[in-house]
């Protein structure tokens, strides 16, 4: 998996987020929503940045998701924090570095609230939608469709529609 990351230019454990953001000339927040679109992680703070291509993307997020729907976490009404902990550490057995895990869980607009683990049902429709685009080679809208609601919760399959992602009004 190492080798189809691409990493960034700015390496070493003397570089900080912080260091990257000051070297950008837009504010942090408008950086922040950057790293976080583009699934940046630092797999280690002895090792430099990285920002997942897409083929380990895709992997990852497919991963993921098959992992909390097999697990049934709950993490569109709120999963226990620790619960989601065990099973970050136990796709780490499966070469999902959980860095990128949490980057991606980032991504889908995941955060804590009272102890619960929390995603965004927007953001995690229109990004899965994004990032399975990403991979697709040569398939039917409706094979497109049905892969991108399997790593989606039940209760927001139905909602999968083309017209979420902006990119594909022509598809």
């Amino acid at each position: 998996m190492n080798d189809l990351l691409e990493h960034d230019s700015h390496s070493g454990p003397s570089v900080y987020k912080s260091n990257v953001f000051a070297d950008v000339p837009l504010s942090d927040a408008e950086c922040e929503k950057i790293w976080t679109e583009e699934c940046v992680f630092q797999p280690s703070p002895a090792k430099g940045y990285f920002r997942p291509d897409k083929k380990v993307l895709v992997w990852g997020l497919k991963l993921l998701m098959s992992a909390i729907l097999a697990d049934g976490l709950d993490i569109a009404k709120g999963a226990d924090v620790k619960s989601l902990n065990r099973l970050l550490d136990s796709l780490e057995q499966e070469d999902l570095l959980r860095p990128l895990a949490e980057a991606i869980l980032k991504k889908l607009g995941g955060h804590e609230e009272d102890g619960k683990y929390i995603i965004d049902e927007h953001l995690t429709l229109t990004a899965t939608g994004s990032i399975l685009l990403e991979d697709v080679q040569e398939m039917e809208k409706s094979e497109f469709e049905y892969e991108w609601s399997n790593l989606l919760f039940k209760e927001w399959r139905s909602d999968v529609n083309m017209k979420l992602l902006e990119v594909c009004e022509s598809f």
